[in-house]
This record gives structure tokens, C-alpha cells and sequence, in this order.
């Protein structure tokens, strides 16, 4: 994630999109990485908008949208069904 951050900011890109159809592994070091690391440089970043592409049967609908809840405060978010 470091090396696209570099390129998002290299490329001035504004949307972040999250293709969470086929699942992924969530450990507790993997989100404190993420929300004391990733986040931090991304709102510092030029993204402006995030996209989670999730199945409607994932198990996990619950936790992507406890997600977008706490992305909310710093970007659009938008959680888009696999099937559009």
C-alpha cells in the first residue's frame, strides 16, 4: 500500500477503489497498520473518494460498512454491489 500511495500522490488520483468480492483476511495488526498508517497518509493524499465493490451474500458486509462509517469522516465513501 505504501508504493500506491506514492503513485496516487505521483498522479494526483482522487478515487481508491477496494474490490472486496473474493473476501480478505482482516487481522487486528492489519487494521491497526492500516488505521494508524494507511489512513493517516491517504488524508494527507489527493484521494477524495473510496469505493468498496463487495458481494451482497460477503460475510463481510459488517464490517466494510463499520469501515466506511469511520472513512466518512475524511472522504466519500460508496459501497457499490459486484453485479454494476
Amino acid at each position: 500500500m505504501r508504493y500506491a500511495l506514492e503513485e496516487i500522490n505521483k498522479h494526483n488520483i482522487s478515487t481508491w477503489i477496494t474490490d472486496t468480492t473474493h473476501g480478505f483476511e482482516s487481522e487486528e495488526e492489519d487494521t491497526k497498520w492500516l488505521l494508524e498508517e494507511f489512513v493517516p497518509q491517504a488524508i494527507e493524499s489527493s484521494i477524495e473518494k473510496i469505493v468498496f465493490i463487495i458481494a451482497n451474500d460477503s460475510p463481510l458486509q459488517d464490517e466494510i460498512k463499520d469501515q466506511a462509517v469511520a472513512l466518512r469522516e475524511f472522504f466519500e465513501v460508496e459501497l457499490k454491489n459486484e453485479n454494476l
